[in-house]
């Protein structure tokens, strides 16, 4: 197929098979016998003559200089020009140079200005129809070509920011387990139990496009349990959902980011007050979380402002997933921090 594909998109094969379907045809309306004979190749050959003046003054010259530049009318009128000249040109070849190349016939040229200027003007239209179909036919491909690398080269962010999610989030849950471990704590064991099923997920179906919106949310849970296990306020945590699940999907690890966020700064301080309200809302093509958290309120208490890689790394993402499909804000105050994020479903 490359090896057809080649032959075919090779320039001189096109002008070659363009002039050879030209001659069959018009050797055929010339004859005057039904057998074609050697006056009929002669007098064929000498009209083309004309013919190839005005294609080629038109896809070599006004083309490129007048309708590829924007410049049409100049083009109409020049190609008009060119038209007549090729008419001249025909009735100079019958009289002057058949004579010279063959002395032993006598031609003269069988159409009349008007006839032969609608030929002319028929080859004048198609070569310019011709020309900018295999220009546009270049356009598409290369068009292809540059949608293919960008798609390509997008997807490769892709991979190297989703790649550095699993590092993130283990080193996070790690330092969680390790001060629980310290402190010979009975939470230790349901946290590594709680910490496999998450790595399960995220090693195993997060590679993928898209994952199952209901198996993503069951990540998030399992998420904020292994978060409560570690603080001893689990009852000022709250998550919640609404809305059907069914069959809908959404690219991995959008949302976690968010509730991560919360957790690393919520409970940054010793703040007796310090609360996180998870809540999701699933409508038919979208989805909204809305994560909430008590900042440090105490004057002696430093101030946490969520950062970090987590959110940059998500703000990058969206950019390549959702290009002005979504919606990522925050509202902060004195005393919280809201993050509220709107993502479609497919």
């Amino acid at each position: 197929m490359k090896l057809i594909y080649q032959i075919v998109s090779n320039k001189w094969i096109q002008h070659l098979a363009f002039w050879s379907v030209s001659f069959a045809l018009l050797i055929h309306l010339f004859a005057y016998n039904i057998e074609i004979e050697k006056v009929d190749w002669i007098y064929t050959g000498l009209f083309h003559m004309s013919l190839l003046f005005v294609v080629y003054a038109n896809i070599l010259l006004l083309i490129p200089r007048f309708l590829k530049k924007g410049k049409e009318f100049i083009y109409i009128g020049v190609g008009l020009l060119t038209i007549l000249a090729g008419v001249y040109m025909n009735h100079a070849t019958y009289l002057y140079i058949a004579g010279i190349l063959f002395p032993n016939y006598f031609f003269t040229s069988a159409y009349s200005t008007l006839s032969l200027s609608g030929i002319l003007g028929s080859y004048f239209i198609i070569s310019t129809l011709l020309h900018l179909s295999k220009s546009w036919v270049q356009m598409q491909r290369l068009e292809k070509i540059l949608l293919k690398t960008e798609k390509e080269k997008k997807q490769s962010e892709l991979t190297a920011l989703h790649a550095q999610i699993n590092p993130h989030f283990m080193m996070n849950s790690l330092n969680n387990l390790y001060g629980l471990a310290l402190e010979s704590d009975v939470r230790t064991p349901d946290m590594i139990l709680k910490l496999s099923e998450t790595m399960q997920h995220l090693l195993y179906k997060t590679n993928n496009d898209v994952v199952m919106l209901g198996e993503e949310i069951s990540f998030l849970n399992q998420y904020v349990d292994l978060e409560k296990l570690r603080t001893d306020y689990p009852e000022r945590i709250n998550c919640t959902w609404e809305g059907d699940v069914g069959n809908k999907k959404i690219a991995p690890l959008l949302l976690l980011p968010l509730i991560e966020n919360a957790f690393k700064h919520g409970f940054a301080s010793e703040e007796k007050n310090a609360t996180i309200q998870i809540h999701g809302n699933i409508e038919e093509t979208s989805i909204t979380l809305t994560v909430e958290n008590k900042i440090n309120v105490s004057p002696k208490a430093p101030h946490h402002k969520p950062s970090g890689l987590g959110l940059d790394n998500l703000k990058k993402r969206l950019e390549i997933l959702y290009p002005n499909k979504h919606d990522l804000t925050n509202i902060e105050s004195l005393t919280s921090y809201v993050a509220q994020i709107k993502l479609p479903l497919s």
